[in-house]
Formats: structure tokens, sequence, C-alpha cells
């Protein structure tokens, strides 16, 4: 039997697993994609969450790749006028860790990198869940392997599901429904910051606000490039899973468009500077009510497959 049965690996999914490891378990973790990998926009970091991932023994990686933001700057995007910032270099003495800006590629890569040291870790690519039953103190769980005739079976103590939005665990476990879109667009990009103009390499994260958009972008990969995020509202009936949707060039310059007409220079000119976007359309479900809510039996949620969120909260 196995101990614990991770469904998913993602970032939840490789930090669930790094931890149980460290304290003596044994993991075997599904992931139904082709290879280990992460995609999508940067991503910031509170304090609380680093703190977390230094306990478990990720300082250095983090320190290498990750960027310190001196603030937290909020501008209007059509005056360009700074309504207010948070400084951000005392956070470490007041909250026991720093604020940080990395890739979520390099953030799943050093969690993952750190989980596969362990002997008592077992993972597997191109594994679907496709059923569970928890009976008899053990969930007994089966998944569909590419190229395989028969389905992977595995007896575990306890499953997580830390399977995204999208999660296949939720939908076997609590049936509750299917994320429904929100109508919104996230375009993303990454520029390197040696060809931005000097007076666009912040060292802050910067939020540019205007009526049904906002723009946030701040350094990663230790400072060498800009992570810029434009939210839009469409008018298309958006329902696509995905980081990367394909979406033609003449969408995505309508949306931008639109979306930052009449935004100051300054935001313009560097809008201006990226060559290609990336899409992410914007789904939403609701959260789980509690804490007590994210377990059924053996079999618990983690991450957005419990209380996904918008990016913009």
């Amino acid at each position: 039997m196995t101990e614990l049965l991770i469904n998913g690996a993602g970032i939840g999914g490789w930090t669930a697993s790094l931890a149980l490891l460290r304290q003596g378990a044994s993991v075997e973790l599904w992931e139904q994609a082709s290879e280990f990998s992460e995609v999508g926009a940067g991503i910031q970091l509170g304090s609380n969450s680093v703190r977390l991932l230094h306990q478990i023994g990720l300082s250095k990686e983090l320190e290498q790749l990750a960027w310190r933001p001196s603030a937290v700057q909020a501008f209007d995007a059509r005056s360009g006028e700074l309504i207010q910032q948070l400084p951000l270099q005392h956070f470490t003495d007041r909250y026991g860790a720093p604020y940080l800006c990395i890739h979520r590629a390099d953030l799943h890569q050093i969690i993952r990198q750190a989980a596969q040291q362990h002997e008592k870790l077992t993972a597997h690519l191109n594994t679907r869940l496709i059923s569970l039953n928890d009976q008899n103190g053990a969930v007994h769980a089966q998944a569909v392997q590419t190229n395989q005739n028969s389905p992977r079976e595995t007896i575990s103590t306890a499953l997580i599901g830390a399977d995204g939005l999208w999660s296949q665990t939720r939908e076997l476990s609590w049936n509750d429904g299917s994320p429904v879109p929100t109508g919104h667009w996230a375009y993303r990009a990454l520029i390197p910051m040696k060809l931005l103009p000097a007076g666009l390499r912040p060292s802050e994260v910067h939020i540019w606000m205007a009526p049904e958009m906002h723009v946030v972008h701040y350094p990663v990969r230790s400072g060498e490039w800009l992570n810029l995020v434009v939210l839009v509202e469409s008018s298309d009936p958006i329902h696509l899973q995905g980081w990367d949707l394909s979406r033609s060039p003449e969408q995505t310059l309508a949306d931008v468009k639109k979306a930052c007409k009449g935004t100051c220079s300054r935001l313009q000119d560097l809008l201006r500077l990226v060559e290609v976007w990336k899409a992410w359309s914007l789904c939403q479900r609701s959260a789980l009510g509690s804490a007590a809510d994210m377990a059924k039996g053996r079999v618990a949620l983690l991450g957005d497959a419990a209380h996904p969120m918008l990016p913009y909260l």
C-alpha cells in the first residue's frame, strides 16, 4: 500500500510532496501531462509563503532565482500618477521572510528537484485519475496511462488532489460543478530587461489601474526579465483551459488597445515593446466553505482544487 498518493504535479503537488517526504513519508505522485513542467506567468510570494518554503529547505534556491522588490507601487493608468506605495524592505524583520517575485517555472523547478532527491518518492507522468473509492480505511484509485492497455491501480492511506482549477479529484469526490468563464483574458509577456530603456526598468512591483482593466509588471529571474500581465474584459464566450491559448494577433491587438485606450504615455511605451503575448482565459469556481470542507474521509484537496482565486482576487 502506498502511504500517500498526490494527484497533480504542479507547484502545490510538488510542495506537498516535498513537505511530506521531509517528514519521512512515502509519496506516489501522479501527473496527467507528458512532462513535469510549469508554464504561466510570474508570481508574487508573500512573506508567509516564503517563510514556509524556507522551512522545507529552499532558501538558497529562492535567493538565486527570485527578485526582491523594494515596494509595491499603484498608479493611475490614465494620468500616470502614483496613488500609493507599500515599502517591502522591512518585511524580513517584521514577518520572518522577504517578499519575492519569481517565475512560476523557476519555482516549480526548484521544488521538484528538491523532492526528486528523496528515495521515498515515485512519480508517474501521462497518468490521469479516472476513479477513486474511499473504503475500508484506504483510498482505491485508478488512472489511465498513455500507451498502457490497463489502468494503473494504487491503494493508499490517503489521497491529496492538487490538480488545480479543473480538478479531476474534486469532480470525482465532490461533484459540485465545473469552472465557469469570467469573460476576462490575461495577456502575459516576458521582456528582457536589457531591451528596456532605463526609465522602464523598475525594481518595484507596478500596478496600473483604470476602469475595466489593470496592468501588473515586476522583475523575475534574478531581475533579468520583466514579467508583464494585462487583464482585459472581452465579449468572447470563453470557456477554455490552459495558460497559452491560441489567440490571433488581431484579437490580441484589439483587446489590449481597447483596454489601454487613454492610458498614460509611460504605460503605452512599455506595452509597445512586447513582441509576443501569451493568452490565458480566466475561469472561476466557488471555493469550498472552510478548511473542514477540504477533506472527505481520506481524500483531501489542496490549492486551486479547493479554493481557486482569480489573479486579481
